[in-house]
């Protein structure tokens, strides 16, 4: 098997999550933002590790309770002294799941955000509490719909809908954002940036999964706690 790395931090969100000691959040968000490309990529996690560029006991702690909840352990950590607000972290995993090529004719099936997952934050007038909710979580999910062989491409969506799905997509494709389920953040950003918000944030959208049209309503019995809907199709 093949054995990668997958580096990740959360971007502009870490700052007012560690002013507002929200340390679990911290942790729940740095372990579901590799996760989530490792799920989109066919991969298992094996380990995690960390660097940090201030010293928070609290946040290892947080990131440790939070590895038990897939089996993982918290392989490595380095904390620095700096006080820099910063955090990079670092899962392996093994490739375990082939995909098929995308074809014409293939659905794109999108799974609701929690709100604003990580990216997009310094574009914000100020950050309100309901910004920081935590971003969801789709490995079990999305992995064991690798494991059924019903993926045939797949990514996590931090911002960007169109600008994501172009780094897994080289054929024409056509998208639509109305089915997008509504969420109070996104309407009241919409107000600020127009339809900018499916540019510059997730937009309300987490993951999105390449398939055939057959397995359409599958997905919606497997994931409904996603709300996942079709944004689009392969022209």
């Amino acid at each position: 098997m093949e054995i990668k790395p997958s580096v990740s931090g959360i971007c502009g969100k870490l700052k007012p999550l560690y002013e507002r000691k929200m340390y679990d959040v911290i942790a729940h968000d740095l372990v579901a933002v590799n996760m989530n490309k490792f799920a989109a990529v066919g991969k298992l996690m094996k380990g995690f590790s960390c660097y940090l560029g201030m010293n928070s006991p609290e946040i290892i702690e947080s990131l440790k309770n939070e590895l038990k909840n897939y089996g993982c352990e918290l392989s490595d950590y380095k904390s620095s002294d700096s006080n820099n607000i910063e955090i990079s972290a670092a899962a392996i995993g093994d490739t375990v799941y082939e995909r098929k090529p995308v074809e014409s004719g293939d659905i794109i099936i999108a799974f609701k955000s929690s709100g604003l997952h990580t990216s997009g934050f310094s574009r914000l007038p100020e950050i309100k509490d309901e910004y920081l909710t935590p971003t969801f979580n789709y490995y079990k999910e999305v992995m064991n719909l690798n494991k059924l062989g019903l993926i045939k491409d797949a990514i996590p969506i931090t911002h960007g809908i169109e600008k994501g799905l172009k780094k897994i997509v080289s054929q024409d494709m056509m998208l639509n954002f109305q089915h997008i389920p509504e969420q109070k953040v996104f309407t009241e950003l919409k107000e600020i940036f127009g339809n900018d918000i499916y540019n510059y944030f997730n937009g309300g959208v987490g993951f999105c999964i390449i398939t055939d049209m057959a397995h359409k309503e599958f997905f919606s019995e497997e994931c409904a706690k996603y709300e996942p809907f079709v944004i689009g199709y392969i022209k």
